[in-house]
């Protein structure tokens, strides 16, 4: 069956999803996706069809399409995002195109990225299922009236929809919840959640790791990332490279596609800075993540057991960075407050007691018991099936 999934343009939405739309290939379905233009060439690249839809941007150059947001300050971002994008206009021009999509490719049935709202109104205009693809915390609906529940009834009303006040229609059919339950608890709602492992794709890759990193010195090992979308701040990696610089462990850094690692100059003879490496290939061999927060960034460094220093900026990583601290896998650093000595000590800290890497062990432990996209495919049959039944 035709089986639509719908993402938010960028990396950190499309990566974690892409382990399902193989899965349910492998199935015998005909999985394809939908997002902004700019973006279609990275699913192709990827193997998959893509469809245009929606206000044509790039998370990774949101500026472009949104000037203003570059005058936000951090704090305001997630805001922005929820109210002003994800169930903004460009949500009204994402439900448009989809409905308008099925006159000529009908899905039987739609996933959307969890941050994407106007999947949701296409899927209830059409009358087929739709299936939130969970990454990170449970946004409860009692949480989104107070951030985006003016935008969600404009949403609604612009499509003929009953009113919804409560988002009672957001999670209606089934919730796949790609996330350990210690790190992110989930309501209970009978029949319709369910907690699925993290998404592979951090072992996926079988790109061969380049030399240097298979003959590291016999020494910790730590791996700095700051993600896709809040990489582009070369001070803050000036920094964490000043405190790391000659000492007695080995330093990875990727610095993203848009800084040059030759413009960091001599960062030591234990620190090697590339655009990108995958992930997998580093955290497998690493002892200590330094990471922005992102859910990609956290659930990678966990399901290696691998225990981190969080600097968080926007978007859902302070929730990420106070779970890994409460549940004793990490430390916070505020980005404001990061500097070569605050890097060298918390280092120095997380390295010498092994307390971190038991907590990190612990949850990696939990995330490999949970069943993996093989099962959100069961539960995604057996949903169509059930409403076909219905009918």
């Amino acid at each position: 069956m035709n089986i639509l999934i719908v993402v938010q343009p960028g990396e950190g939405h499309f990566q974690p999803l892409l382990p399902l739309a193989q899965a349910l290939r492998e199935r015998g379905h005909a999985p394809a996706f939908a997002t902004s233009a700019s973006f279609c060439a990275s699913v192709a690249a990827a193997g998959f069809p893509a469809f245009p839809v929606g206000v044509d941007w790039h998370q990774s150059a949101i500026e472009q399409t949104f000037p203003e947001f570059a005058a936000l300050p951090y704090r305001r971002h997630p805001r922005f995002f929820m109210a002003s994008i994800f169930c903004g206009p460009p949500a009204h021009a994402v439900a448009a195109d989809i409905i308008a999509l099925a006159a000529t490719w009908p899905p039987a049935l739609i996933v959307r990225d969890c941050w994407d709202y106007g999947s949701t109104i296409a899927a209830e205009t059409l009358g087929v299922p739709i299936v939130t693809a969970g990454l990170g915390f449970f946004f409860a609906p009692e949480r989104l009236v107070a951030v985006i529940g003016a935008q969600w009834s404009e949403l609604r009303a612009t499509f003929n929809l009953p009113a919804d006040p409560t988002f009672q229609q957001l999670y209606r059919d089934l919730y796949l919840h790609y996330c350990p339950l210690s790190f992110a608890p989930l309501p209970a709602i009978p029949g319709a959640t369910h907690a699925i492992r993290p998404p592979s794709t951090f072992v996926a890759n079988q790109l061969p790791p380049p030399e240097w990193l298979e003959e590291l010195p016999p020494r910790p090992t730590v791996y700095v990332s700051l993600g896709t979308v809040y990489n582009q701040v070369p001070a803050l990696f000036e920094q964490i490279i000043a405190g790391l610089r000659d000492q007695p462990y080995n330093v990875v850094m990727t610095c993203g596609r848009q800084l040059e690692p030759a413009a960091f100059g001599d960062c030591g003879a234990n620190v090697t800075v590339a655009q990108y490496i995958p992930q997998a290939q580093v955290l497998s061999r690493c002892d200590l993540s330094i990471t922005h927060g992102g859910y990609n960034s956290v659930m990678a460094a966990l399901t290696y057991g691998v225990p981190q220093i969080v600097i968080p900026f926007a978007a859902d990583q302070p929730y990420n960075a106070r779970r890994c601290a409460a549940l004793g896998s990490g430390q916070i650093l505020a980005p404001e407050n990061v500097d070569a000595a605050s890097i060298q000590a918390t280092v120095e800290r997380i390295l010498a007691q092994p307390s971190y890497r038991t907590a990190a062990q612990a949850i990696k432990h939990e995330i490999a018991a949970l069943p993996d996209d093989g099962f959100s495919v069961d539960l995604i049959e057996g949903l169509y099936l059930m409403r076909e039944r219905s009918r």
